[in-house]
C-alpha cells in the first residue's frame, strides 16, 4: 500500500547529483594518493640496518671546574730565613728526598765557624789543664812571691799597720799561686774544661745540622 505524498515535490535529479559528488571525491582521493607516492621516494629499509656489535663507548665531557689535590702537604724549612733558589714550579711532580728549594745559609755558615772556633778553644784549655803548669808559669809565680816578700819587708821597716797588712795579703796570694803552679791543675779545673769542651761539641753539631 502506498501513501501519497502531500504537499512535497520529489526532485528526480537527486540520485544523479549524489553520484557525481561521490565520483568526484573518489577521483580527488586517488589523485592525492598517486601524487604523494610520486613525491616521497621509497626508502630501502634493508640498507639502513646494521648488525649489532658489543663495543666500549668513550664518553667525553667538556666542562670547566677546579682541580683539587687528593692530598696536600705543607713544606717548611727547619730554620727560618731567606729563600735563595726555587727548583720546581707549581704542578711539577716531585719524588721523596728531592731538593725543591735552597735557603740562604750565610748566617748558618757564620754560626758554624764560630762553633768550630769555640770547640778548638775548649780543646786547648782541656789539654792545658791536663798537662799542668809550664815552667815559665812557675817562674812567674816565684817572681811574684819574691816581690811580695820584698814589699812586706819594706812595710815592716817603717810603714803604717794597714800597709803592712796589705803587703802580707799580697805575699799570701803569691805563695798560693806558686803552690798551684807547682801542683798543676786541680781536678775541678779539669772537670770544668771537659764541660766546656762538651758544650762546644754540642754547639758545633747543632750548627752543622741547621
Amino acid at each position: 500500500m502506498q501513501l501519497p505524498l502531500i504537499g512535497k515535490k520529489v526532485d528526480q535529479r537527486t540520485p544523479w547529483v549524489v553520484g557525481l559528488v561521490a565520483a568526484g571525491l573518489l577521483a580527488v582521493s586517488g589523485g592525492t594518493y598517486v601524487a604523494l607516492n610520486r613525491a616521497t621516494p621509497q626508502t630501502d629499509v634493508t640498507a639502513l640496518t646494521v648488525p649489532v656489535e658489543s663495543k666500549n663507548l668513550t664518553v667525553r665531557i667538556t666542562a670547566s671546574g677546579t682541580i683539587v689535590p687528593v692530598q696536600s702537604v705543607n713544606i717548611s724549612p727547619k730554620t727560618s730565613g731567606i729563600l735563595r733558589e726555587l727548583l720546581v714550579e707549581q704542578g711539577d711532580k716531585v719524588q721523596a728526598g728531592q731538593i725543591i728549594a735552597r735557603m740562604d745559609n750565610s748566617q748558618l755558615q757564620a754560626q758554624l765557624l764560630q762553633a768550630r772556633a769555640s770547640l778548638e778553644q775548649a780543646q786547648a784549655q782541656l789539654a792545658k789543664v791536663r798537662a799542668g803548669s809550664r815552667p815559665e808559669e812557675i817562674a812567674q809565680a816565684r817572681a811574684r812571691l819574691a816581690a811580695a816578700q820584698a814589699q812586706l819587708a819594706d812595710a815592716q821597716a817603717g810603714s803604717r799597720p794597714e800597709e803592712i797588712a796589705q803587703a802580707r795579703s799580697r805575699l799570701a796570694a803569691a805563695q798560693a799561686q806558686l803552690a798551684q803552679a807547682r801542683a798543676g791543675s786541680r781536678p775541678e779545673e779539669i772537670a770544668q774544661a771537659r764541660s766546656r769542651l762538651a758544650q762546644a761539641q754540642a754547639q758545633l753539631a747543632e750548627a752543622q745540622a741547621g
